[in-house]
């Protein structure tokens, strides 16, 4: 009688478990995100180099607007974006959009302000001009499919 007694109790300790396991922890369960691609030109070609960070943008009703998606950019100007998991995309809304160079200094992401009022970057030998003089990109990631962009860096 016993020992039914202390199998019914692990038994009902191992469920309990799994649904604790499964309900809490910072996982990708946290914020829907979508499939993220694309591919990054400046001047028209290819950058074949640096890292691109897509960051949440608050809107009216969400106060925390979730984690920034990075990713490095291979040598033919493509990416795919990881936020929880690798290559899982990125959250479901709008982002601003900031690519980094070799050599430069990650400073901060796109703020409020970004493009008007934003620190001078730091300038690399050897970088196309549009690495010197970043505007404002803002995309929305779309749920529910695979998000595919493509941006073009310019320095105007």
């Amino acid at each position: 009688m016993f020992t039914s007694y202390y199998q019914n109790q692990r038994v009902l300790l191992f469920f309990f478990l799994l649904l604790i396991g499964q309900g809490c922890g910072g996982g990708p369960g946290n914020l829907d995100v979508a499939k993220v691609s694309g591919k990054v030109t400046c001047e028209g070609k290819p950058v074949t180099q640096g890292s691109i960070a897509f960051t949440p943008i608050t809107d009216g009703d969400r106060t925390m607007p979730g984690k920034p998606a990075l990713s490095k950019i291979n040598s033919d100007g493509t990416f795919q974006l990881t936020t929880y998991e690798q290559h899982d995309g990125a959250v479901v809304g709008k982002h601003k959009v900031s690519v980094t160079f070799p050599g430069q200094e990650l400073g901060g992401l796109p703020g409020e302000n970004f493009g008007d009022d934003s620190p001078p970057v730091k300038r690399v030998k050897g970088l196309p001009s549009c690495a010197y003089f970043p505007r404002a990109i803002e995309i929305e990631v779309k749920a529910g499919e695979e998000n595919t962009f493509n941006i073009e860096l310019s320095d105007d």
